[in-house]
């Protein structure tokens, strides 16, 4: 081997399928709904098949949206003119006990029972 070699394999064969121009190769074409691309799929064998299956598959991705590629400013945020005002936030806390049926009535859990009996005898 004196030159250098794009193959990965000494058989000269490309790793992968990535080759350009496998649908128009096997027949296929894109162009239709996903929907009736898989009624073809269905219906075709072979590449042919795989090629409607990829079709679709690539159709029934999100789109991109094009107005994700602008930037958002500190103005575009509301930052800091709307938020100075807002104050802290409150984080809530789960103090029910949720082992207990829902139809029954519910039971703080017993570190939050004794704050708040806590909280109670010192107001007395």
């Amino acid at each position: 081997m004196s030159a250098i070699s794009f193959e990965n394999f000494i058989d000269g064969k490309e790793k992968g399928k990535s080759k350009p121009g496998r649908v128009k190769r096997s027949g296929a074409s894109c162009n239709g709904s996903v929907s009736s691309l898989r009624k073809k799929a269905k219906n075709a064998s072979g590449e042919k098949a795989k090629m409607y299956h990829w079709c679709a598959n690539m159709k029934s991705g999100r789109k991109e949206n094009s107005n994700q590629n602008e930037m958002m400013t500190t103005a575009d945020a509301g930052i800091p003119q709307d938020t100075k005002d807002m104050g802290p936030r409150l984080k809530t806390y789960n103090v029910t006990d949720r082992r207990r049926r829902k139809d029954k009535v519910p039971v703080l859990l017993k570190r939050f029972r004794k704050y708040h009996e806590d909280l109670s005898n010192e107001q007395k």
